[in-house]
């Protein structure tokens, strides 16, 4: 997704969102491509659905 549609569906801010995802990216949790002028963002570590799955005790 790219940061407008995470903005969107976290009904969030721009800037709070972007710098969780630069956090995010450098600690290869989440990859990053440009497509055009925008950013596309990826679970790129899919561990994190068991981890989330964990917590959710699922």
């Amino acid at each position: 997704m790219t940061v407008g549609e995470l903005v969107h569906s976290l009904d969030g801010n721009q800037p709070n969102i972007s710098r969780h995802l630069q956090i995010l990216y450098q600690a290869g949790i989440v990859s990053r491509r440009r497509s055009g002028s925008n950013i596309i963002y990826s679970i790129k570590d899919l561990t994190v659905f068991t981890l989330c799955e964990l917590v959710l005790g699922k």
